[in-house]
Order: C-alpha cells, then structure tokens, then sequence
C-alpha cells in the first residue's frame, strides 16, 4: 500500500503499521528530512528532534582545557614582558649615557675654546696669563684682555676667567669678572683636574712659563644602576648599583704664550 502527499511520497505504509513507512523522497526542500519510524505528521517534532541532536553532540573545551589555555596565555605575557621590561631598561641607561656624554662634552668645548684665550694681551701690558692663585688641581684661573684697556691684569667680564671644580654639588662653575657669580656649567661631574706644561712639556707650576695645559674631566650618569657594579658609587652603599662614568681628557695650547 503506497500513500502519497503534496509533499512526501511515502511506501509501506498501513493503519495497522503506520511506523513502516519508508521515505523515498521529499518535495520540501530547505527542510529537515523525516527519519525512517517518524510518521507523516511528525515532520515539525523530528526537526526539533534532530535539531536537538545536533547541539548536544557539539563538543565544548573542558575544564583542563581551559586551564592549560590560561597557563600558556600567561607564559606568553611574561615573556613578552620579560622582552619589554628588559628593553626598558637599556634605553633608560643608553639615555643617562648619552645625557652624561653630552654634559661633559658642552664642558670640555667651554673651557678649552676660552682657555686658548688667555694671554691675549693686545696692549702688551705684560701682566702673567694665570693667577698664582691656582694652587688647586681643579681650579683654574687666566686673564684675557678683551677690550684692550691696559688693565692689568685685566678684569673686566669675560676677561678674568675661573673654572672650578665643586665636589659637594658635582657641578662645575664658571666666573667671570671680579666679583661675578659662579654659574654652574655642568652637573654630574665626578672630578676636573688641570696640568700645566712648560714648552719641553714638562710639568710646572712656574704660571710664566706655561705654555700647554692639560684637562681632564670625569662625569657619570645622575642614577645609579642596579645591575652594574663597578662604577662611582654616590650613596655609599655599592651593592645596590654604582654610575656609569665617562673620562674626557683635552690638551690646550693657548695661541698667545710665549709670543
């Protein structure tokens, strides 16, 4: 006994045994096919049957799953902060070098450029390039005289010169004139040290027979750095980090000695 719809065609199908009907084909597409021991009228239900089916056989992440997924996120990110942090730090230190670097260089440049003035004696007044009283190794004082006015020695401003070296503050300063203020030129400056050479470059302390002067300047970095050790230690303490330093030295030959 065959029984057909406008939609299925259905075979074997009887009263007596109405769950031995068969499907052969369906003329709804776009619709869930009806399984063999559905009847006609349980089209809707073996969708929502079927429909049913597929979802409670979808497959989840468990729990462990889930763990080990967080455990390997949070590997990652600690690497990538290991890279970051590390990465941080050196160019905090590259900047404190080359901030140290540039302070002592902008110094060094000051000192000699003005330094191979001294002597510049247009009136030939015949006063000494430099004061007696530069009986410390890191001070130097020296006259040039820039509008020539016979003074002697000359002590107009910019013509009586001092460098000093202030070790309580690390700075180094400049004066100018008689009575001028001292003017911080420098900071960061571990030691500044000047030599004075007579012309067979031996070293003298007669200021008339000067005529080459040797300057060494030593600056470090303004912090201290945790992972380096064998620096300038600045807070007395060198096991928790020292400063980085950098030595310039500069030999001047002043253009107007011994003429």
């Amino acid at each position: 006994m065959k029984k057909t719809s406008e939609r299925n065609i259905w075979s074997g199908c009887s009263q007596s045994n109405p769950f031995g009907c068969h499907f052969h084909e369906s003329r709804n597409p776009g619709r869930f096919p009806i399984e063999p021991g559905m009847t006609k009228g349980d089209g809707s239900s073996g969708e929502r049957t079927l429909r049913l089916r597929f979802i409670t056989n979808q497959q989840g992440f468990t729990l462990i799953e889930m763990l080990i997924a967080v455990a390997m996120t949070l590997l990652v990110l600690s690497g990538v902060y290991e890279v970051f942090s590390s990465q941080q730090k050196a160019y905090n230190i590259q900047d404190q070098v080359a901030e140290m670097q540039q302070n002592a260089r902008v110094a060094m440049d000051m000192m000699t450029r003005e330094i191979k003035m001294a002597g510049y004696d247009p009136e030939e007044t015949g006063w000494t390039p430099f004061s007696s009283g530069n009986t410390d190794s890191d001070t130097i004082q020296f006259y040039c005289d820039l509008n020539p006015d016979s003074d002697n020695p000359p002590d107009d401003t910019d013509e009586d010169i001092t460098f000093d070296f202030v070790s309580g503050e690390s700075t180094i300063k400049r004066t100018s004139g008689v009575g001028g203020t001292a003017q911080p030129i420098a900071e960061n400056i571990s030691a500044l040290s000047f030599t004075y050479y007579d012309s067979s470059g031996v070293v003298t302390g007669t200021f008339s027979d000067v005529r080459l002067i040797k300057i060494s300047l030593t600056a470090r970095t303004a912090r201290e750095d945790s992972g380096f050790l064998t620096g300038l230690d600045i807070d007395g303490d060198a096991s928790n980090g020292t400063c980085r330093t950098r030595t310039l030295t500069a030999y001047v030959r002043p253009r107007n000695l011994g003429l």
